[in-house]
């Protein structure tokens, strides 16, 4: 995957990007999509009971690095058969992703400036009655009915008993 791919729409992390993208690659967030959750990336599934199933990450040849930001890679390659054990041993037994980040060249000076905004609205809000408006409602549908008796509305008369197994 290229920087080109990476940046083809806006991520909160690298690990997003692979979403989609790779063949037999399981991208999904830890805390069903909450905000801000960690990204949890499964290249070989579920290996090991104890320990992580987390693939190896190596960033310009760090084992075990963290994933940079996305506009800071300028390719990610994924192993995920013999052939990251061959090369990582048992470390990549649970696949590798390689990261290749984006280098200083010589000659004139490149300045990059990368920048996103989102707004969150509530789509299809519904429109819904507060308490008084309700009884409001259902009073007049008990007139429609003919019944003359207001919908009952206000604080609760019951209380619920307290019950103490050991007072038997």
């Amino acid at each position: 995957m290229s920087s080109k791919e990476l940046s083809a729409f806006p991520v909160l992390d690298a690990a997003q990007a692979l979403q989609g993208r790779a063949a037999g690659v399981v991208v999904q967030s830890n805390n069903g999509g909450e905000p801000g959750a960690p990204i949890s990336i499964q290249i070989r599934g579920n290996t090991s009971i104890n320990a992580s199933s987390a693939p190896l990450i190596v960033v310009d040849g760090f084992m075990g690095a963290t994933m940079p930001q996305a506009s800071d890679i300028e390719s990610m390659e994924i192993l995920k058969d013999a052939s990251a054990t061959a090369i990582y041993g048992s470390r990549g037994s649970n696949g590798v992703v390689l990261v290749t980040t984006k280098k200083g060249r010589n000659g004139k000076l490149v300045v990059e400036y990368n920048t996103n905004y989102s707004i969150q609205n509530t789509a299809n809000e519904l429109d819904l009655l507060n308490a008084d408006q309700f009884a409001a409602y259902q009073t007049q549908i008990r007139a429609n009915n003919g019944n003359t008796t207001a919908y009952p509305q206000g604080t609760c008369k019951y209380r619920l008993a307290r019950f103490n197994l050991y007072d038997r």
